[in-house]
């Protein structure tokens, strides 16, 4: 199904972080067992409590411990009453979202800094950061340009 060329496409960057916090379907990372995990930024320190949450001090995390993790605004000038409310979500959870709207959802993933990503998580499987990305894109079926994705 083509996407609609007679109006604008609107393209969420860090979602709709003006209301909810922002931070959970942008761009991406992985945890130290190799999830790839939805969020702008390298660190989690300005967009969830993972300041309050002393056993995650100074190491790598796994999926099940990012997943715990609970986002919030980064700015106090925002609405506050979501903090807390919603967890980091995977880039298989990003994409499933866009496939199952009730109309045609396209997807513009962002890798940030895949050199330092390949640098602190050493894959089982000898693969890089951005092999796990391109695999991920193709199990969901995004394979030409003429997917739905930019």
């Amino acid at each position: 199904q083509p996407l609609q060329t007679f109006r604008p496409y609107n393209i969420a960057h860090r979602g709709s972080n003006g209301e909810i916090p922002e931070e959970t379907v942008a761009a991406y990372m992985s945890s130290k067992d190799g999830h790839l995990i939805c969020f702008h930024d390298v660190t989690l320190d300005a967009t969830t409590d993972i300041a309050d949450r002393k056993e995650f001090a100074d190491r790598k995390r796994t999926y099940e411990e990012l997943k715990s993790l609970r986002v919030k605004q980064r700015y106090g000038f925002r609405d506050q009453q979501y903090n807390g409310k919603f967890s980091i979500i995977t880039f298989e959870e990003f994409i499933s979202i866009a496939l199952d709207a009730p109309r045609v959802v396209g997807i513009y993933p962002e890798i940030k800094d895949p050199v330092f990503i390949n640098k602190h998580v050493k894959w089982a499987d000898g693969k890089r950061f951005e092999d796990k990305f391109v695999n991920t894109l193709k199990k969901y079926g995004y394979q030409t340009i003429l997917d739905d994705i930019w």
